[in-house]
């Protein structure tokens, strides 16, 4: 049995062993990054923003003859946060969404950001990342 691990963002390429029979990948997506919340007046309710969504992860089992030789190994990056807010009375931002990781033709991703915290108002709960088993949501803000 030998087992691969890929954990460095971007493209490199797995090579088949001659003798190799069946193939078991899983590929898991990269975390969407959170929103950041709301800034406002401090007698204002300011809203806090959601965590980011879950990466989406996917299992297959396959006979290694329906894979060439060489194949690309995409590992995608989670997402970035967004950036806090300095100027008053700013609505949150969106955190970005986290990228496919990708192996033959399975595909894991986690395709949306954190949603922004709004003025007077909590963030709203964000989608889970995609794949044959999904990410978890992200949790929603809450306001003070």
């Amino acid at each position: 049995m030998q087992i691969d691990i890929y954990t460095t963002v971007g493209t490199t390429n797995y090579t088949k062993p001659t003798d190799l029979v069946y193939v078991e990948a899983v590929a898991i997506g990269g975390g969407s990054g959170g929103g950041s919340g709301a800034l406002n007046a401090t007698s204002n309710i300011r809203g806090g923003a959601a965590g980011g969504g879950g990466a989406g992860y996917t299992w297959r089992q396959f006979t290694a003859d329906v894979i060439g030789r060489t194949t690309a190994v995409f590992v995608g990056r989670g997402g970035k946060g967004a950036q806090g807010q300095s100027t008053s009375n700013s609505n949150g931002g969106t955190g970005e969404g986290g990228g496919p990781t990708i192996f033959a033709s399975l595909r894991a991703s986690a395709p949306v950001g954190g949603n922004p915290g709004q003025t007077a108002s909590s963030g709203t709960q964000t989608i889970a990342g995609v794949g044959e088993v999904s990410g978890t949501n992200g949790g929603a803000g809450s306001h003070t």
